[in-house]
């Protein structure tokens, strides 16, 4: 005899607490998701969040908190409702696009603008992709050896911004290709010890980007002194 469609849920009558714990083992998947429809999902099983609307409810917040998503300048925000996203998702990696022409001024705008919208965000990934139309940088374009790449990166971002988010406890800065650089190493030192400081104090001034660069600097000519050299492994 078939089971009664209307029966309860065996499922839902475990404890909340429970059923959240299940969520969390079964959604998070390692990888970054660019959504541009469900079958950006297929790493991650979502029968689970289908199963009925109260499961679906309590699931989906989990998806987006438990896994690092892409947000910026992407053709899904036409196709796709970034609602849940922005209230749920707690680790975000966005490009950062030089030079700021017209067109890449618009898409780092558009970063800038989700990344305030996630509400809940803490971890944040920064990728710089650089734009040359010089024959010999772009020889070295896929290496970023540039030394004007960094500075141009620095004068230009809005870092500031990231210090007027209280919720955020984590930055990592590097070239889109995943190459660090002892500058960015600095970088990522000096804007986790501000974010900390922010959350400790509720009187917390952001700093003005010169005073953020000209720390960043001084960083980095004290680790210059030291090593002597101007990159760090990958």
């Amino acid at each position: 005899m078939l089971p009664n469609a209307l029966s309860p849920s065996h499922f839902l009558q475990l404890p909340l607490e429970l059923r959240l714990e299940i969520y969390k083992f079964v959604l998070p998947a390692k990888k970054l998701f660019i959504i541009s429809g469900t079958r950006d999902f297929h790493e991650v099983d979502l029968a689970l969040l289908f199963t009925c609307k109260p499961i679906y409810k309590e699931a989906y917040p989990v998806l987006f908190s438990a896994n690092n998503f892409y947000i910026g300048m992407s053709l899904h925000l036409y196709f796709y409702d970034p609602r849940p996203l922005h209230d749920n998702v707690g680790e975000v990696t966005f490009m950062w696009y030089y030079p700021p022409d017209e067109v890449r001024s618009k898409w780092n705008s558009t970063s800038v603008r989700d990344l305030f919208r996630c509400s809940k965000v803490h971890t944040v990934h920064i990728e710089l992709a650089i734009f040359s139309e010089d024959e010999v940088y772009n020889g070295f374009r896929r290496r970023y050896q540039d030394e004007g790449a960094r500075d141009a990166f620095l004068e230009h971002s809005v870092l500031e911004v990231l210090l007027a988010i209280p919720g955020v406890r984590e930055l990592t800065i590097c070239f889109c290709g995943g190459e660090q650089t002892q500058e960015f190493a600095a970088l990522e030192g000096y804007m986790t010890e501000q974010l900390a400081l922010l959350k400790s104090k509720a009187s917390y001034v952001v700093p003005s980007k010169k005073e953020i660069l000209s720390i960043i600097k001084e960083a980095f000519d004290d680790e210059d002194s030291d090593t002597g050299s101007d990159r760090i492994p990958a």
